[in-house]
């Protein structure tokens, strides 16, 4: 058994003794809710831009340039507009729509065009006013490997997506989505698999260990995207891109997804 296996299954069966009941399951909220996990929370948002730049600097992403504090959505709305000129207004005011629908159960995110996707250049990512509460974020470890969720996202962005052997960006991007060949849910659905998966693997290597409510949290939400991904594909209901493209992420991050898959067919 690799050093990742052995770490991870160690950690979910201690979270699982913590939780007072199993995790990975479909509701996530219901199966913490039974026994509360009681931690003390040991991060400070009292100015909470200082925090995320200690994070930052602690976590140092390769694809981000810096993290903005931006509960009001002003500099992110700014960022949006500054990106589209030129555009339809309906088409930027969709942007700034889905963002603030993602907001709650996204704490943080990488505001991005597929205009812009593989243009080499650093993403920001913004913080929303739910990160200053989140109970996933109780120390400055989660909040670094939250911020390294986003530098997956953001290295994605800047070199192009990866369907197969084959690596697409900007308009042709734009164009499949716009086609029908690939579609925008699919697509963010997988990324994240990709996303979890790399917190969970990140979490192993680092000194500073995140703690046990952010890995529940993590290995529930990768659970429950595979879950979703992997019936997809069994069903034949995913397009020859967005197959490629999942293929893709599973075979790279294997070995997390069949531990995770394994303890929880025991559990």
């Amino acid at each position: 058994m690799n050093k990742l296996k052995k770490w991870l299954i160690s950690t979910l069966a201690a979270a699982t003794l913590i939780a007072g009941s199993i995790i990975l399951t479909k509701q996530k909220e219901e199966s913490i809710k039974k026994e509360p996990i009681v931690l003390e929370r040991t991060i400070n948002f009292d100015n909470p831009q200082i925090t995320l730049n200690d994070a930052f600097n602690s976590c140092k992403p390769e694809h981000l340039s810096e993290v903005i504090y931006d509960p009001d959505f002003k500099k992110s709305d700014d960022y949006i507009r500054k990106k589209f000129v030129g555009h339809s207004r309906r088409l930027i005011e969709g942007y700034l729509e889905q963002a603030r629908i993602g907001a709650p159960g996204h704490a943080l995110c990488v505001a991005d065009i597929f205009e812009d996707v593989g243009d080499g250049k650093k993403r920001i990512a913004f913080a929303r006013a739910n990160i200053t509460n989140s109970p996933e974020v109780l120390c400055p470890a989660d909040l670094e490997n939250a911020i390294y969720h986003e530098d997956i996202h953001a290295g994605e962005a800047r070199h192009g997506y990866h369907f197969g052997g084959k690596i697409i960006r900007s308009k042709e991007l734009a164009e499949l989505f716009n086609k029908g060949e690939i579609r925008t849910g699919v697509i963010r659905a997988i990324g994240e698999l990709d996303a979890y998966a790399s917190q969970i693997e990140r979490a192993e290597k680092t000194e500073r260990k995140p703690s046990p409510i952010h890995i529940i949290s993590a290995t529930t939400n990768l659970y429950q995207v595979y879950s979703i991904i992997e019936k997809a594909l069994t069903k034949n209901t995913l397009k020859p891109l967005e197959k490629k493209y999942a293929e893709e992420k599973i075979r790279r991050h294997k070995n997390a997804i069949e531990t995770l898959k394994n303890f929880n067919s025991k559990n």
